[in-house]
């Protein structure tokens, strides 16, 4: 009898926040964050983009790639649409250890890449009013078409000053 079903019976996976079941990328100095979807557990890491003898690259600071945990964890770059349309960003250098970024699939949000004390590269943004580590970022979208559609995202961090966790959901109006 379909009053007997439970609301939880009609929501799509992943679409109450990140599921607890998804793995996260090995921990490494380079790792910045990375990002995970509804649709799958493959994740894109965000890494510092070192130059062979040292320093970071001043165009591209970053390096993002597919973290494939469907097939075994393999690596693979992103194609060249998932960089221009989704996972991509565009970043400008404030001073020699320092940028601001954002994603092309999402201009509204400014996230920046700095040294903390420990003169290891972070990148950070505000969530919730404080300016926080990231640590990862969720993605819900629903696929209707060619492109998906996204419904929210959560940001995950560490808030700066006070080392407590940081979390904000933002709703998406598409």
């Amino acid at each position: 009898m379909i009053s007997d079903l439970q609301k939880s019976q009609y929501q799509y996976p992943g679409s109450q926040g990140l599921p607890e079941h998804y793995p996260q990328p090995p921990d490494s100095d380079k790792l910045l964050f990375y990002i995970q979807r509804n649709h799958n557990m493959n994740t894109v890491v965000y890494e510092v983009n070192e130059l062979q003898h040292g320093g970071i690259n001043k165009t591209y600071p970053m390096h993002a790639y597919w973290l494939k945990y469907n097939t075994g964890g393999e690596i693979q770059e992103l194609n060249f649409y998932q960089s221009k349309l989704a996972y991509g960003y565009e970043s400008e250098m404030i001073n020699q250890d320092s940028f601001e970024f954002n994603f092309v699939s999402y201009k509204e949000l400014k996230f920046y890449i700095a040294k903390d004390s420990t003169e290891k590269f972070n990148a950070y943004c505000n969530i919730n009013g404080h300016m926080s580590v990231l640590k990862n970022i969720y993605v819900y979208a629903v696929e209707l078409g060619v492109f998906p559609t996204v419904k929210f995202i959560e940001l995950y961090g560490i808030h700066a000053q006070s080392g407590i966790p940081a979390y904000q959901r933002i709703n998406i109006d598409q």
